[in-house]
């Protein structure tokens, strides 16, 4: 019986809020986390070892140098050398650029991130169908339930690694680094066969491949994709502008009319915003301004600002180096928020061309545009400043700026040999997982592939304190018994039934909460429930905590699922309804797949 200071009671109460504010998304995730912590302590329900027991977690752990590995693999040039191989294999037919473009995206999540394994391999996608002339809406959502699939296969996705450990903490063996393929490889198989046979029909047709967002190589086209020249004018300052005497870095043209500033010709020569600063000679008569918005000559007469013709400007531009790509993160805080509030030119010198969004580009009055999930932002700024745009939590990073880190030719052999001397350790028995990566993340740091600062960038530490926060929460559901009497109240209806049902129950639960929530959350909350419930029924406790960490990577059925679905969602135009009609029948066709496939049931 349950009563209102029952620590049991307490312990669903709080998982409760728990999810409750994740989904609110009112309160930022780590904070969530980090006041999981205190409550569980606060409440009594762990000490406060016990409650500070996540920080030393292995999953938190083996997270954090995981991802120095897998930005070793990216800075070296292992990813970008992969995914640059995929046209010489696609030939002319769009579903065999399906499968490779599949595969390639799957056998990157086996190593990397889920979602920077979907962003290394999206420019090259979006290439490859602009030179084949079909829709990138063909390619882009299959490319990030690649991305789900392969995750499924390796212990070193999140949800399977707070799986892992969350097995250790209760006394179990840890799942090993190969523990995941069986079902992980069949998955992965029989979800690029789906898209091939069936799911390819249900995808958007979409326009034409020059309509859409192309992330060529050749600069020119991105601009004209972005529908800069119609965008871009030149403004010539006349001797009554208030804009004399104003830094040509920062003349107020966004706040007064709308524009964004984005170079100055003096003296014949064109000078663009990365290179200007507050210490160039202020504006004067005569100078020409280059300014992306709507064109409206009577605002700008009243500026004194004279339209003009420059046949140098369009070819200055399209010289530039510093343009880059950004999506809003789906986990992130920048929905709602104004490219001005994200403060990007005081973090990273970047102003804002142009934002994709509904199949257009926006132009104008850009510093004070809301944006919205599924947005992408052309921004101009400093390489070496917009590439730290790639550990920033609020964005994703989908086309780099050209200048990058010179790299030596060995570095990518070490890279990847760092890598597989982690997985080998592990594989071995020689060392647990936690070990053999701060071994592969060491070599790594110590031959230079990648630098003390970039692996602290490299870390998401949003995700690890959100992690280390609830992982006491797990803790307490066993131990104040509450799990067991929600498992108890869930499946007693089917108490009798065979033991694979059961393991497709966990797993529906476990794919419906990766719908609305963070699969590491989803695991977190579920992967407790799942070794009450095996313990109460004589089940495989391994069985059944398989099913919640493979049931937390099947996000495809909501763009918000996961994020790699919201970082096909622009580029590729995709709406809601897509998502749903693509990723509903793969989730129904792989939940018989992965339960005929778990282990001891």
């Amino acid at each position: 019986m349950f009563t209102p200071w029952d620590p049991a009671t307490q312990t669903l109460i709080l998982t409760g809020l728990l999810v409750v504010l994740l989904l609110s998304g009112r309160v930022r995730a780590e904070v969530v986390g980090l006041l999981t912590l205190v409550a569980v302590v606060g409440l009594g329900l762990l000490s406060p070892g016990d409650a500070l027991s996540g920080f030393a977690s292995p999953a938190v752990v083996a997270l954090i140098f995981i991802f120095i590995l897998a930005h070793g693999l990216e800075a070296s040039g292992v990813a970008d050398a992969l995914a640059a191989r995929l046209e010489s294999y696609t030939g002319a037919s769009e579903s065999r650029a399906l499968v490779v473009v599949m595969a390639a995206t799957a056998l990157l999540s086996l190593f990397m991130n889920t979602a920077a394994a979907a962003a290394v391999v999206l420019p090259s996608a979006l290439e490859l169908a602009r030179r084949q002339n079909f829709s990138p809406a063909r390619l882009l959502l299959p490319l990030a339930y690649a991305a789900l699939l392969g995750g499924m296969a390796t212990l070193l996705t999140t949800a399977n690694l707070v799986v892992s450990a969350t097995l250790e903490s209760h006394g179990y063996r840890p799942f090993g680094v190969l523990d995941f393929l069986p079902i992980g490889i069949p998955a992965t198989l029989v979800g690029m066969a789906y898209m091939v046979v069936w799911g390819r029909r249900l995808l958007p047709q979409g326009p034409a491949p020059a309509e859409r967002i192309p992330h060529q190589k050749a600069l020119a086209e991105m601009l004209r994709a972005y529908d800069l020249q119609r965008g871009v004018h030149v403004l010539r300052v006349g001797e009554r502008s208030p804009l004399v005497g104003r830094p040509p870095s920062r003349p107020h043209l966004a706040r007064e009319l709308g524009l964004t500033p984005v170079g100055v010709k003096r003296l014949g020569e064109w000078r663009f915003m990365p290179d200007l600063t507050a210490r160039d000679l202020p504006l004067q008569p005569g100078d020409v301004l280059v300014v992306i918005g709507e064109e409206d000559p009577e605002r700008w007469a009243e500026y004194d600002l004279h339209p003009t013709t420059d046949p140098d400007v369009w070819p200055a531009l399209q010289h530039q180096d510093g343009l880059a790509e950004v999506a809003l993160h789906p986990r992130g805080q920048a929905a709602g928020q104004t490219p001005q509030s994200l403060r990007l030119r005081e973090k990273y010198g970047a102003l804002v061309l142009a934002v994709w969004r509904d199949g257009r580009a926006i132009h104008h009055g850009l510093h004070r545009l809301p944006l919205r999930l599924g947005d992408v932002l052309l921004l101009l700024g400093p390489p070496a400043r917009l590439a730290l745009l790639e550990h920033d939590p609020d964005l994703l990073l989908l086309r780099r700026p050209r200048a990058r880190r010179p790299r030596a030719a060995w570095h990518p052999w070490a890279a990847a040999g760092a890598m597989l001397l982690a997985l080998g350790l592990t594989a071995a028995q020689v060392f647990p997982l936690p070990i053999a990566a701060i071994v592969g993340a060491a070599v790594v740091l110590g031959l230079g592939i990648v630098q003390p600062d970039e692996a602290y960038r490299a870390v998401p530490w949003r995700a690890i304190f959100l992690i280390a926060g609830v992982f006491p929460l797990s803790l307490a559901l066993t131990r104040t018994g509450a799990a067991a009497r929600l498992v108890q109240a869930v499946f007693a209806p089917i108490q009798h039934a065979p033991p694979r049902v059961f393991g497709a129950l966990m797993l529906l639960l476990s794919a419906a909460l990766a719908q609305i929530m963070s699969g590491q959350v989803a695991a977190l909350v579920l992967a407790p429930l799942a070794i009450s419930l095996a313990e109460a029924r004589g089940l495989s406790v391994h069985g059944l905590s398989m099913a919640v960490a493979v049931g937390a990577s099947m996000a495809f059925v909501l763009p918000t699922g996961h994020a790699v679905n919201l970082l096909v969602m622009g580029p590729g135009g995709y709406r809601p309804r897509d998502y749903f009609r693509v990723g509903l029948p793969l989730l129904l066709l792989l939940v018989p797949v992965v339960t005929l496939l778990l282990p001891g049931l």
